[in-house]
């Protein structure tokens, strides 16, 4: 673990998950984090090292920011991640919990407009934002409509809901979601003796999704 700055109540905890990353790649996503209007004492950084092997968190830049840690898990398999990244987040007092993964870069106003939106909106449990892809090669002419099976899709307008009839749309992927860190904590403790759910989200070359949409729907579930 590094970082030994003090905590502070309320803000967010961003949570960046991450299994042997791509160096280049996750250079991205650390940099877009840097870049965010939100002042760095309104959130903590969270690296949670699942299992990695290759070396590339030892050495990463991240100086720039005043709190952060990197905890390491060695259960693989992202739901065992995140799983730790909730723990963690409820331990620092935290009021919010933000997923990012380690291929995401955020606008540089995300941290703010989610904060923002939380506050105003007290009845929200979950929300995100639109997740625009960025091609490392020309895709398939085929792929544009299944793009949005992968997470991936531009919004016209904001969707809210209360409950869910079939639309996958209102559920935002984990890659930006904001979450109360109670929330998070409550349904942490729901999966804790899942099987069948702590398979979800896949476990290194493994890849099994629907997480994020557990996610979401326990939410709604829980009458948020």
């Amino acid at each position: 673990m590094t970082g030994s700055a003090p905590e502070v109540t309320g803000g967010i905890v961003v949570a960046l998950c991450t299994h042997n990353p791509r160096r280049d790649i996750l250079e991205g996503t650390l940099e877009a984090l840097r870049l965010q209007t939100l002042s760095a004492d309104q959130w903590s950084f969270l690296i949670i090292d699942n299992a990695s092997t290759n070396g590339v968190l030892e050495s990463i830049e991240l100086s720039w920011h005043p709190v952060v840690s990197t905890i390491r898990e060695d259960q693989l398999g992202i739901a065992f991640a995140r799983q730790r990244a909730v723990m963690e987040a409820s331990a620092r007092g935290r009021e919010l919990l933000l997923f990012v993964d380690d291929d995401t870069r955020l606008a540089s106003d995300y941290l703010e407009c989610g904060l923002e939106l939380g506050l105003k909106n007290p009845r929200l449990g979950c929300w995100g934002g639109q997740l625009l892809p960025d091609y490392e090669i020309e895709p398939p002419a085929w792929l544009p409509p299944f793009a949005k099976y992968l997470a991936i899709f531009k919004l016209s307008e904001d969707i809210i809901t209360e409950r869910f009839s079939g639309n996958y749309d209102v559920l935002p992927p984990t890659a930006g979601m904001f979450l109360r860190v109670r929330l998070a904590a409550e349904y942490a403790q729901m999966v804790m003796g899942s099987k069948l759910r702590m398979e979800l989200g896949g476990r290194g070359d493994q890849r099994l999704g629907g997480e994020d949409s557990d996610f979401a729907l326990f939410v709604l579930e829980q009458g948020w």
